[in-house]
């Protein structure tokens, strides 16, 4: 008869907890593709919760569409860039963490001019996803390599 598994290392923990945070991050970039289509197809549809009646003018199709078109880019661009590698992938995470970080500190700027239950869906979201974005480079291979040889200089 065995007797329990040994407690898993502190190593260990860290490499699952880098590969849960980086499949995060891939999943998120997938997400981003799937919203920038919808965006893309209905910018009315997409851009609604977020900037209400606006949306509806010939002004806010275009905002739908652009936002579509970034969300596109960011999310294929992280993809592609999980298969070049750490750095890469860690370029395009970075890059999109910034736009969601963007989009939140905008949304909550002008917070009571935006309807009311659009403006919470996309501050949480935008938040959540820089958080996720912001984790996974934080916590990529090629980052933490970096660490190390700055201490040691």
């Amino acid at each position: 008869m065995r007797g329990p598994d040994p407690a898993p290392t502190e190593g260990a923990d860290r490499v699952e907890l880098n590969r849960l945070v980086q499949g995060g991050g891939r999943a998120l970039a997938a997400s981003r593709i799937a919203l920038g289509v919808a965006a893309l197809v209905s910018p009315r549809l997409a851009a609604t919760p977020w900037v209400g009646w606006s949306s509806t003018h010939p002004a806010g199709e275009v905002l739908g569409r652009a936002a579509g078109a970034r969300d596109i880019a960011l999310g294929a661009g992280a993809l592609l860039g999980a298969r070049q590698g750490p750095q890469a992938e860690r370029t395009w995470l970075g890059l999109a963490a910034f736009c969601d970080v963007a989009d939140a500190v905008t949304t909550v700027a002008t917070w009571r001019r935006l309807p009311s239950p659009g403006r919470l869906l996309v501050s949480a979201a935008a938040a959540g996803a820089a958080v996720v974005g912001v984790a996974a480079v934080v916590t990529s291979d090629g980052r933490a390599t970096c660490s190390r040889r700055a201490r040691t200089s």
